[in-house]
């Protein structure tokens, strides 16, 4: 629905984890649609969940110039591993951080961020965390 005015957008309907494996979708803070959850339930999970290296792969992405993250503490999960691979392709990452939520989504965040990029600006606006790979060609 949001995107509905652009013609040249491809929803991908699928969760974003660290894995290939299955989500379920939770309302776990009782905070209703504007904070709904996913967690990982590789068996019964209703959900199918990719990977940016997978999105990247599928559809011959080299680089990202920008990544915009708003996925409710799941960005816990996202920088835990298997980050390696695609975050030193990515310019700039504007991201959400919700340790308000669930503790450690920022310690995952900035671990990776400094695991893999050597030189890069950090800065934040409004409830968003933004770095620059200055390393990124």
């Amino acid at each position: 629905k949001n995107l509905s005015s652009y013609n040249s957008m491809e929803i991908v309907n699928a969760g974003l984890w660290n894995s290939l494996t299955k989500l379920n979708v939770l309302d776990k803070y009782s905070s209703g649609h504007s904070a709904m959850v996913v967690e990982e339930d590789a068996i019964n999970g209703k959900v199918t969940a990719v990977t940016i290296d997978s999105l990247m792969q599928a559809y011959g992405l080299n680089h990202v110039d920008v990544l915009k993250i708003d996925i409710e503490t799941s960005e816990k999960e996202l920088f835990l591993k298997n980050y390696e691979r695609w975050l030193p392709k990515v310019r700039m990452i504007v991201i959400e951080l919700h340790d308000w939520l669930r503790p450690g989504c920022s310690r995952a965040f900035f671990a990776a961020v400094n695991a893999t990029l050597n030189n890069y600006s950090y800065s934040v606006c409004g409830e968003n965390t933004i770095i620059e790979n200055k390393d990124w060609a």
